[in-house]
């Protein structure tokens, strides 16, 4: 058993959510690209589409279980605020209320136990691009050893 990386559990989580991944792959050079970025965030030579990105807030672990209770800020990107609110409905369906998830992850299985919309949606500009965005962020429990 070992410890579970918070963030590559939850980026394989929601990367098998069929219509969010189809709601942010882009096709980028003839290429197809999945943009769903987990720490530290979205490439320093992204140009603005379809996408979102994900960092991990902290939160406790539990005394007594193995049980770990984290709070995870979400940024929704788009073409413009419609697409942005897309993303973020996408990613609401996909992680709102999910529960009980088994995932393998490196030849590992992991329970994703549940997820919360904590705040949000709220709309909104990125400082330094000037692109759209809808912020939220949701609270994620997980076992925090393998099974």
């Amino acid at each position: 058993m070992s410890q579970v990386d918070s963030a590559k559990l939850l980026y394989a989580i929601l990367a098998t959510d069929a219509s969010l991944v189809a709601e942010v792959t882009n096709v980028v050079d003839g290429s197809s690209v999945l943009d769903l970025y987990g720490p530290p965030g979205m490439p320093i030579d992204f140009h603005i589409r379809k996408m979102f990105f994900f960092l991990g807030d902290g939160g406790p672990g539990d005394e007594e279980l193995p049980i770990a209770r984290e709070s995870f800020s979400f940024f929704c990107y788009g073409d413009n605020s419609a697409e942005a609110r897309s993303v973020y409905r996408k990613l609401r369906t996909a992680l709102h209320r999910k529960a009980h998830t088994r995932i393998t992850i490196d030849g590992e299985v992991h329970q994703f136990q549940w997820s919360q919309l904590l705040s949000g949606p709220q709309d909104d500009t990125d400082p330094v691009e000037g692109w759209n965005r809808v912020l939220c962020s949701f609270l994620v429990s997980f076992i925090e050893i393998t099974l």
